[in-house]
């Protein structure tokens, strides 16, 4: 069992969390990113105005009930749609600064109390220094400047982590920590779902640690999620649609025809029973991909023949999933766009350079695109006119709605060039590539099973998940591992802080825990004889 160091080490400490300079230094250095680097943009934040705007508008059926939102956004949850609505009610002026300002603070707020409470379990500076590092990644501080989920997931999965370290030497669930989770796992449902496994998963390791899994706690934790899971599938439905469970739908298809660019010639015959629509053949498909636009044809043409939205999204998901069983190479594709989407790209340059791993890249030319887009989302090779581009095509091009216009408006008074002087700087911290974290998580992780079987666990299992749900949804998005940077750097520190313990055997520490969680069901059983005799 782990043990609690000697504060002693920490007089000389002056970034010891529970000290207010360390409070101000968290909160100057989220001050200063939130000055420097602006406002922040990407295409994805469209997909959320159209929600958002088909929630206040006449047109509900459209994007709600029915039509191009529903089909390939259906997953997306009420989080932010809500939160852009909420923000249009302030003037265009002050749209973005209470956004960035409001998420930098619950940043903030997440990353001092999570940090707190590995230190008081464990005192000792590397917790300081994993925050202080955390926050010096412009990465991870471009992204409270946006209007996506990143941010706020990111800090209920920090709050879900210290509040779990801090039960480590407690038996029993207290209220507050109760509480704690129940919020971050609904809140984490309504923005990022996976963020929200995240949540449950380390709920559930914090109760199998107290001996308290088979306990009305992990029925509250459960009902949490699937009631935040549930919730806008079942307002859908309500209001007159259909009962649709989150899934991918057409992207499915999508991702399917670049994760497999060279089908079998049996896949042809395959897509052929589909009914596609006259200007889209079989073949066309599987040898040139499909657009978004390609696919959306094929949904609608589907819908116009009769088919209900539960219909059509089914059989795009069939085709996608076809193509991904054809053969071996689309399944190893798949799991190397998890990897790419937990923050690993090195294994893309040992991929040799006829492999196709992604329709038209090979993989030195998927590393470079991956490379490209996370300095971009880290505003190191940022500039007003690459901004202004996306501004122009995905909020301000003709049909777009007022609300689109009132985004772009919001956002565009605050777009910044990156100063002269802050190209080395900022060049140097966002050159240290995301695979390095990723590799000295794992290897903390794989030291703290020995350790601390469920907090290795934790720390392992967070971007084994991410990589299996990323991998299984066909997406290579290095804004995917956002939410992992903190368990990357939280999971260094406290390897490095519990490298003097004598290590446990993994089955003993197993074993451990199944008698402990079973004498607590054994009990029980035990009590409700009692009480019926």
């Amino acid at each position: 069992m782990p043990v609690s160091f000697s504060p002693g080490e920490q007089s000389l400490n002056c970034l010891s969390p529970e000290k207010r300079s360390f409070i101000f230094l968290i909160m100057l250095l989220h001050l200063f990113f939130f000055w420097l680097q602006g406002a922040v943009i990407w295409a994805d934040a469209s997909s959320y105005i159209n929600i958002s705007d088909a929630l206040l508008t006449s047109q509900r059926g459209v994007g709600i009930i029915t039509g191009e939102p529903l089909w390939w956004h259906n997953y997306v949850p009420l989080g932010l749609p809500l939160l852009w609505n909420a923000l249009t009610l302030l003037p265009i002026k002050l749209i973005w600064p209470c956004l960035a300002v409001g998420q930098h603070a619950i940043a903030a707020s997440a990353l001092v109390y999570c940090t707190r409470c590995f230190y008081s379990t464990w005192p000792s500076r590397w917790f300081a220094v994993a925050a202080v590092a955390l926050c010096l990644i412009p990465f991870y501080q471009s992204m409270h400047n946006a209007l996506l989920t990143e941010s706020l997931s990111s800090s209920f999965l920090l709050i879900s982590l210290g509040t779990s370290v801090a039960a480590i030497n407690s038996r029993n669930m207290s209220a507050r920590a109760s509480v704690l989770f129940c919020i971050c796992i609904f809140f984490a449902t309504q923005l990022r779902s996976t963020v929200a496994v995240f949540c449950l998963g380390i709920a559930c390791a914090t109760l199998i640690r107290q001996g308290r899994l088979l306990s009305g706690n992990l029925a509250a934790f459960s009902l949490v999620f699937i009631f935040g899971i549930l919730l806008f599938p079942s307002i859908r439905a309500l209001d007159g649609g259909e009962f649709i469970w989150p899934r991918l739908g057409p992207s499915k298809l999508w991702a399917g025809l670049y994760a497999n660019p060279n089908p079998s010639p049996e896949l042809t015959e395959t897509f052929r029973s589909y009914q596609l629509p006259p200007s889209i053949s079989a073949e066309r498909l599987l040898k040139q991909g499909a657009s978004f636009g390609d696919v959306t044809t094929v949904m609608r043409f589907w819908i116009d023949a009769g088919a209900s939205n539960t219909e059509a999204i089914g059989k795009i998901e069939d085709m996608g999933r076809a193509l991904i069983a054809d053969g071996y190479r689309p399944r190893l594709n798949s799991i190397g766009y998890g990897l790419s989407s937990s923050g690993f790209n090195f294994y893309l340059l040992a991929l040799p350079a006829d492999y196709e791993i992604f329709r038209g890249f090979n993989g030195r030319k998927l590393f470079a695109h991956e490379r490209n887009h996370y300095l971009y989302l880290s505003w190191v090779r940022p500039n007003v006119g690459a901004f202004d581009s996306q501004i122009a095509e995905f909020f301000e091009k003709d049909g777009k709605s007022e609300f689109h216009r009132l985004f772009a408006a919001s956002m565009k008074p605050y777009f910044r060039s990156q100063p002269t002087y802050l190209h080395f700087i900022m060049g140097l911290v966002a050159y240290i590539p995301l695979d390095l974290f990723f590799l000295l998580s794992l290897a903390a992780s794989a030291v703290l099973l020995r350790k601390d079987v469920l907090l290795g666990s934790i720390f392992l299992g967070i971007p084994l998940i991410n990589i299996y749900i990323t991998g299984s949804s066909l997406f290579a998005d290095v804004r995917y591992s956002y939410a992992l940077l903190g368990t990357f750097l939280f999971s260094i520190a406290t390897c490095v802080v519990l490298l003097p313990l004598h290590p446990t055997p993994v089955l003993l520490q197993i074993s451990a825990i199944v008698k402990r969680n079973f004498s607590f069901a054994k009990k029980g059983v035990e009590l409700r004889k009692s009480n019926s005799d």
